[in-house]
């Protein structure tokens, strides 16, 4: 892997939420700063894709969504779009717990000839905290076209995509995967880190 982009999300309609989360502060500090924060020290450059205005106070290039309302792909195609480099790391602004240490783990098990890499425990899949290559654009858009915007479909049916047990990185730090998007997920977060 040369060089690494990141991808932050924060697209999202906030409707469980009521309010733009990645805007919510906790000791002066924004909830998508916990991803700029995690991912700086690991890509060439970062990008957010979000429909906000309200993002370009971070200082990055702040993308809106290429596609409108087709979920978090519409994001993750908008940042590959944008994207100069082939590998880029994307995470959801609302994982404050997706730490350096996750980050190293990924891209160590990035390999040549893959497309993507998509991590899974408990029989589920995370790929809001995943390597995607430019490649994946390619099936990203065969499926925009015909209207499915499941990113676990198109995870599943696009080749060269490695899914990755992250069972012992949750051993390591139960909290990782956990995300916000109500109230009380934000309340659970302001407890936990006091």
């Amino acid at each position: 892997m040369k060089y690494l982009n990141g991808i932050i999300l924060s697209g999202g309609k906030s409707s469980r939420m009521g309010m733009e989360k990645g805007l919510l502060k906790i000791a002066g500090k924004a909830l998508v700063e916990y991803a700029i924060d995690v991912l700086n020290p690991h890509v060439k450059r970062l990008i957010i894709c979000s429909n906000k205005v309200e993002y370009n106070q971070f200082g990055l290039d702040v993308y809106s969504d290429l596609v409108r309302d087709i979920g978090p792909l519409g994001g993750i195609y908008t940042g590959l779009k944008y994207s100069d480099a082939d590998c880029n790391i994307v995470l959801s602004c609302d994982m404050p717990f997706i730490d350096s240490q996750f980050i190293e783990y990924l891209k160590g098990s990035m390999r040549v000839g893959q497309t993507a890499l998509v991590p899974t425990h408990d029989h589920k899949i995370e790929p809001l905290i995943s390597i995607y290559t430019s490649k994946m654009m390619i099936y990203m858009e065969e499926y925009i076209q015909h209207k499915s915007y499941a990113l676990q479909d198109i995870l599943s049916n696009a080749e060269g995509v490695q899914f990755l047990d992250v069972s012992q990185q949750i051993k390591r730090n139960n909290k990782l995967f956990f995300n916000i998007n109500s109230p009380a997920e934000w309340k659970q977060f302001k407890q936990i880190i006091k």
